[in-house]
Protein backbone atom coordinates (compact mmCIF):
# COMPACT_ATOMS: atom_id res chain seq x y z
CA UNK A 1 0.00 0.00 0.00
CA UNK A 2 1.51 3.73 -0.75
CA UNK A 3 0.51 6.86 0.81
CA UNK A 4 1.61 11.02 0.02
CA UNK A 5 3.78 11.87 2.93
CA UNK A 6 5.23 15.58 2.39
CA UNK A 7 4.91 15.55 -1.19
CA UNK A 8 6.99 12.00 -1.47
CA UNK A 9 5.68 8.36 -1.92
CA UNK A 10 6.04 5.98 0.64
CA UNK A 11 5.94 2.28 1.30
CA UNK A 12 3.93 1.03 4.42
CA UNK A 13 3.98 -2.60 5.86
CA UNK A 14 1.16 -3.36 7.79
CA UNK A 15 1.16 -5.18 11.10
CA UNK A 16 -1.23 -6.77 13.03
CA UNK A 17 -2.21 -5.37 16.30
CA UNK A 18 -3.54 -8.15 17.92
CA UNK A 19 -5.89 -11.23 16.79
CA UNK A 20 -9.23 -9.49 15.83
CA UNK A 21 -7.73 -6.18 14.03
CA UNK A 22 -4.84 -5.05 12.48
CA UNK A 23 -3.34 -1.64 12.04
CA UNK A 24 -3.57 0.98 9.02
CA UNK A 25 -2.17 3.85 10.47
CA UNK A 26 1.32 4.47 9.20
CA UNK A 27 2.85 5.65 13.07
CA UNK A 28 0.66 2.85 14.76
CA UNK A 29 0.71 -0.75 15.98
CA UNK A 30 4.37 -1.38 14.62
CA UNK A 31 3.82 -0.19 11.10
CA UNK A 32 7.06 -0.29 9.27
CA UNK A 33 8.15 2.53 7.31
CA UNK A 34 10.61 1.48 4.60
CA UNK A 35 13.30 3.77 3.35
CA UNK A 36 11.93 6.54 1.01
CA UNK A 37 11.33 6.55 -2.88
CA UNK A 38 13.23 8.77 -5.09
CA UNK A 39 10.79 11.94 -5.40
CA UNK A 40 8.30 11.80 -8.26
CA UNK A 41 9.32 13.94 -11.50
CA UNK A 42 5.14 14.95 -11.36
CA UNK A 43 2.92 16.02 -9.23
CA UNK A 44 1.07 13.13 -7.67
CA UNK A 45 -2.86 13.38 -6.30
CA UNK A 46 -3.71 11.41 -3.48
CA UNK A 47 -6.97 9.47 -3.48
CA UNK A 48 -8.49 7.75 -0.36
CA UNK A 49 -9.25 4.28 -0.22
CA UNK A 50 -11.11 2.39 2.22
CA UNK A 51 -9.11 -0.86 3.07
CA UNK A 52 -11.50 -3.48 5.15
CA UNK A 53 -9.86 -6.76 5.98
CA UNK A 54 -11.17 -9.73 6.89
CA UNK A 55 -11.35 -10.69 10.95
CA UNK A 56 -10.87 -14.72 11.33
CA UNK A 57 -12.61 -16.02 13.37
CA UNK A 58 -10.99 -17.48 16.31
CA UNK A 59 -10.73 -21.46 15.76
CA UNK A 60 -11.16 -22.34 19.56
CA UNK A 61 -14.46 -20.52 19.18
CA UNK A 62 -17.61 -22.22 17.95
CA UNK A 63 -20.38 -20.53 16.13
CA UNK A 64 -23.40 -20.83 18.59
CA UNK A 65 -25.74 -21.88 15.54
CA UNK A 66 -23.75 -24.76 15.38
CA UNK A 67 -23.10 -26.14 18.49
CA UNK A 68 -26.58 -24.81 19.99
CA UNK A 69 -29.77 -26.20 17.83
CA UNK A 70 -32.46 -24.04 17.99
CA UNK A 71 -35.57 -25.26 20.08
CA UNK A 72 -37.69 -25.87 16.73
CA UNK A 73 -34.98 -28.32 15.14
CA UNK A 74 -34.72 -29.96 18.63
CA UNK A 75 -38.20 -30.21 18.85
CA UNK A 76 -38.64 -31.57 15.55
CA UNK A 77 -35.54 -34.27 16.25
CA UNK A 78 -37.92 -35.47 19.13
CA UNK A 79 -40.93 -35.69 17.01
CA UNK A 80 -39.28 -37.78 14.13
CA UNK A 81 -37.95 -40.40 17.02
CA UNK A 82 -40.75 -40.86 18.53
CA UNK A 83 -42.90 -41.47 15.35
CA UNK A 84 -40.44 -43.70 13.60
CA UNK A 85 -42.65 -47.00 13.00
CA UNK A 86 -41.64 -50.16 15.14
CA UNK A 87 -41.07 -52.90 12.50
CA UNK A 88 -43.90 -55.71 12.31
CA UNK A 89 -43.27 -59.41 13.35
CA UNK A 90 -43.62 -61.79 10.60
CA UNK A 91 -44.59 -65.16 10.48
CA UNK A 92 -44.42 -68.47 8.32
CA UNK A 93 -47.38 -70.22 7.33
CA UNK A 94 -46.21 -73.12 4.77
CA UNK A 95 -48.77 -75.75 3.07
CA UNK A 96 -49.27 -77.70 -0.28
CA UNK A 97 -51.24 -76.14 -3.55
CA UNK A 98 -50.48 -78.72 -5.52
CA UNK A 99 -49.37 -82.41 -5.53
CA UNK A 100 -48.99 -85.55 -8.14
CA UNK A 101 -48.37 -88.79 -6.12
CA UNK A 102 -49.88 -91.46 -3.50
CA UNK A 103 -49.39 -89.68 -0.73
CA UNK A 104 -52.43 -87.20 0.99
CA UNK A 105 -51.24 -83.87 0.32
CA UNK A 106 -51.35 -82.95 3.86
CA UNK A 107 -49.20 -85.04 5.08
CA UNK A 108 -46.43 -84.03 2.00
CA UNK A 109 -46.79 -80.49 3.18
CA UNK A 110 -46.24 -81.62 6.93
CA UNK A 111 -43.02 -83.54 5.92
CA UNK A 112 -41.82 -80.43 4.20
CA UNK A 113 -42.16 -77.99 6.77
CA UNK A 114 -40.49 -80.40 9.09
CA UNK A 115 -37.70 -80.59 7.15
CA UNK A 116 -34.13 -79.44 8.80
CA UNK A 117 -32.81 -76.08 7.89
CA UNK A 118 -36.93 -74.55 7.39
CA UNK A 119 -36.99 -73.51 10.95
CA UNK A 120 -33.54 -71.63 10.78
CA UNK A 121 -35.03 -69.90 7.66
CA UNK A 122 -37.35 -67.93 10.18
CA UNK A 123 -34.33 -66.41 12.06
CA UNK A 124 -33.60 -64.98 9.53
CA UNK A 125 -36.89 -63.84 8.47
CA UNK A 126 -37.22 -62.24 11.35
CA UNK A 127 -33.68 -60.35 11.21
CA UNK A 128 -33.77 -59.50 7.08
CA UNK A 129 -35.83 -57.45 5.15
CA UNK A 130 -38.98 -59.51 4.09
CA UNK A 131 -42.22 -58.10 3.82
CA UNK A 132 -45.61 -59.97 3.76
CA UNK A 133 -45.72 -62.08 0.59
CA UNK A 134 -45.67 -65.42 -1.04
CA UNK A 135 -43.07 -67.89 -2.14
CA UNK A 136 -43.99 -71.14 -4.36
CA UNK A 137 -41.38 -73.43 -5.17
CA UNK A 138 -42.32 -76.87 -7.43
CA UNK A 139 -40.85 -79.80 -5.43
CA UNK A 140 -40.02 -83.14 -7.23
CA UNK A 141 -39.92 -86.01 -4.36
CA UNK A 142 -37.70 -89.07 -5.83
CA UNK A 143 -39.00 -92.82 -5.41
CA UNK A 144 -36.50 -92.92 -2.57
CA UNK A 145 -37.73 -89.52 -1.38
CA UNK A 146 -34.78 -87.35 -1.93
CA UNK A 147 -35.90 -83.96 -3.63
CA UNK A 148 -34.28 -84.24 -6.79
CA UNK A 149 -35.41 -80.64 -8.27
CA UNK A 150 -36.52 -77.41 -6.29
CA UNK A 151 -37.72 -74.49 -8.79
CA UNK A 152 -38.77 -71.27 -7.17
CA UNK A 153 -42.17 -69.94 -9.37
CA UNK A 154 -43.06 -66.76 -7.08
CA UNK A 155 -41.36 -64.77 -4.77
CA UNK A 156 -43.22 -61.66 -3.44
CA UNK A 157 -41.97 -61.31 -0.21
CA UNK A 158 -38.59 -60.21 -1.52
CA UNK A 159 -35.88 -60.89 0.36
CA UNK A 160 -33.06 -62.92 -0.98
CA UNK A 161 -31.32 -64.19 2.40
CA UNK A 162 -34.54 -65.93 3.39
CA UNK A 163 -35.30 -66.89 -0.14
CA UNK A 164 -32.01 -68.65 -0.64
CA UNK A 165 -32.60 -70.38 3.02
CA UNK A 166 -35.93 -71.84 2.18
CA UNK A 167 -34.56 -73.28 -1.61
CA UNK A 168 -31.36 -74.69 0.11
CA UNK A 169 -33.03 -76.35 2.89
CA UNK A 170 -35.55 -78.08 0.13
CA UNK A 171 -33.19 -79.50 -1.68
CA UNK A 172 -30.75 -80.75 0.44
CA UNK A 173 -34.40 -82.45 2.37
CA UNK A 174 -34.85 -86.29 2.42
CA UNK A 175 -39.21 -87.43 3.27
CA UNK A 176 -40.36 -90.47 3.59
CA UNK A 177 -40.56 -92.63 0.24
CA UNK A 178 -44.22 -92.73 0.30
CA UNK A 179 -43.81 -89.11 -0.39
CA UNK A 180 -42.68 -89.75 -3.92
CA UNK A 181 -44.27 -87.15 -6.73
CA UNK A 182 -44.33 -83.59 -7.09
CA UNK A 183 -45.65 -80.80 -5.27
CA UNK A 184 -46.39 -76.91 -5.31
CA UNK A 185 -44.86 -75.83 -2.14
CA UNK A 186 -46.15 -72.89 -0.68
CA UNK A 187 -44.65 -70.37 1.85
CA UNK A 188 -46.80 -67.08 2.86
CA UNK A 189 -45.15 -64.54 4.75
CA UNK A 190 -47.71 -62.81 6.95
CA UNK A 191 -47.99 -60.09 10.00
CA UNK A 192 -47.98 -61.88 13.18
CA UNK A 193 -50.56 -59.14 14.19
CA UNK A 194 -52.78 -59.67 11.43
CA UNK A 195 -53.21 -63.14 11.85
CA UNK A 196 -53.79 -62.46 15.18
CA UNK A 197 -56.77 -60.84 14.44
CA UNK A 198 -57.68 -63.17 11.47
CA UNK A 199 -57.80 -66.33 14.06
CA UNK A 200 -59.69 -64.41 16.86
CA UNK A 201 -62.03 -62.89 14.42
CA UNK A 202 -62.79 -66.52 13.17
CA UNK A 203 -63.10 -67.88 16.79
CA UNK A 204 -65.46 -65.05 17.62
CA UNK A 205 -67.73 -66.44 14.65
Amino acid sequence: MSSVVGGRISRVVLSCCGVLSCCVVLSACGSQVLPDAPEASAPVVASAVEVQLPVPEPSGVQSATASVPSATSAASATTSTSAAPTAERLVMLSSVDSYVGNAAPGKVAEDLSDLEGIDACVTKLQSGSAKPGELAFSVKIGADGKITSVRLDQDTAGDPAFTACLEAALKQGMLPATDRGTAVFTVNVVSERILRQSILGVVGK
